[in-house]
């Protein structure tokens, strides 16, 4: 376990740097580095995705070709039910004789670099952005879930087309993401959110409609979603078993907390518009996944925008906001009240996630993790 600790206690000291590309790039490549030399036994499914990967190098070309599908999974046999996309790095990864390690490796080093790249590009504070990633149990999913945190990391690149609203390029990007994991589709969803901007009102009503949501989920996910999962071919997420966790509780609160502690004038910023919908979007997946922990896997499609989120409205917690011809900026207003809040903000979120971390490995399949040809740690 001390290996996944020691990762997360030092991401503050990367926020020290003067140069914050070198920060995220030392963090990334800790990520990248424990992913790369574990083994193949590390992680959950593995051994499903170790058979899958070796029927589909066998396959030739023409066979590939023809148990392939644009909505439903390939014509593989059981129990290896994956996307037509995902198929296809499979066999390419085995015809130029890479082993299964050998393809994670690649998968850590693609999923890790987007990462990377969207908490570059977006997070005012990198090093809480890995905290979160971490702790929040996202990195532990690339450890095993492979085809949705590969679907996920594609659509990373998704926000930056719907923040310049370059339609077609999201399009596409959906689609690959799509031919990883079908379920990626619902990421559709928050293109046409970010026309509406998200005010006080709007996140009461919002928040008031998940309440009610919650009282007859059951029902919906049992009539509704189980069907259309059942006619997808994902027999395996219908069934329901309702029950409350604390990560509804947990995101229900944090949307309190926002009503009441954060000025909303934020979110005439496009990106902070983008990311608070990201969230809120999760929410309602995460009702429907309470009755099947299967299904809640997918929340990670939208809920992976509280690591910019979260650390973002911490930073920008006391600033004086401006608006002067659809150009936000703001103006620097740190006092020492200010200042002192944002330092405990920070200071509780870095102590939750390292407690949180904690907590989840305890009964983690990653834990204890395992070298390359089989060395523990």
């Amino acid at each position: 376990m001390w290996i996944y600790l020691i990762n997360i206690v030092i991401l503050p000291l990367y926020g020290m740097f003067r140069r914050r590309n070198i920060g995220i790039f030392i963090a990334g490549m800790q990520l990248f580095l424990i992913l790369a030399f574990r083994d193949v036994t590390v992680g959950v499914d593995l051994g499903n995705y170790i058979g899958g990967f070796n029927f589909i190098s066998e396959l030739s070309f023409s066979d590939l070709c023809s148990r392939l599908h644009l909505v439903s999974t390939a014509d593989l046999v059981y129990p290896y039910s994956y996307e037509s996309g995902y198929c296809v790095l499979n066999w390419l990864c085995g015809k130029i004789g890479l082993s299964f390690h050998s393809f994670l490796v690649i998968h850590a080093a693609f999923v890790v670099f987007s990462v990377c790249r969207f908490i570059s590009k977006y997070s005012y504070k990198p090093w809480m952005s890995f905290c979160l990633f971490i702790g929040l149990g996202m990195y532990e999913h690339l450890f095993g879930i492979l085809r949705q945190t590969l679907a996920v990391a594609i659509l990373l690149y998704g926000f930056d087309c719907i923040n310049s609203r370059k339609w077609k390029k999201f399009i596409i990007i959906v689609f690959l993401a799509f031919t990883m994991h079908r379920l990626s589709i619902i990421f559709v969803i928050l293109y046409f959110l970010m026309n509406k901007r998200i005010t006080k009102a709007v996140m009461i009503k919002f928040l008031a409609g998940c309440t009610v949501f919650l009282g007859f989920s059951q029902i919906f996910y049992t009539r509704i979603i189980s069907n259309l999962l059942r006619f997808i071919g994902k027999e395996g997420y219908t069934q329901s078993d309702f029950s409350i966790n604390n990560l509804i509780i947990t995101m229900l609160l944090f949307t309190i907390l926002i009503l009441i502690f954060v000025d909303f004038e934020i979110f005439k910023e496009k990106t902070m518009n983008m990311f608070m919908w990201s969230f809120l979007c999760s929410i309602p997946i995460e009702i429907l996944g309470m009755n099947n922990d299967v299904f809640a896997r997918s929340i990670e499609i939208f809920y992976i925008a509280v690591i910019i989120l979260l650390p973002n409205i911490i930073r920008m917690y006391g600033l004086k906001i401006e608006q002067n011809q659809q150009v936000i900026s703001y103006l620097k207003r740190t006092t020492r009240q200010t200042t002192l809040i944002r330092l405990i903000a920070s200071l509780i979120v870095y102590v939750l996630m390292i407690g949180l971390l904690i907590y989840v490995l305890k009964d983690s399949v990653i834990v204890p993790y395992v070298l390359y040809k089989g060395v523990k740690l």
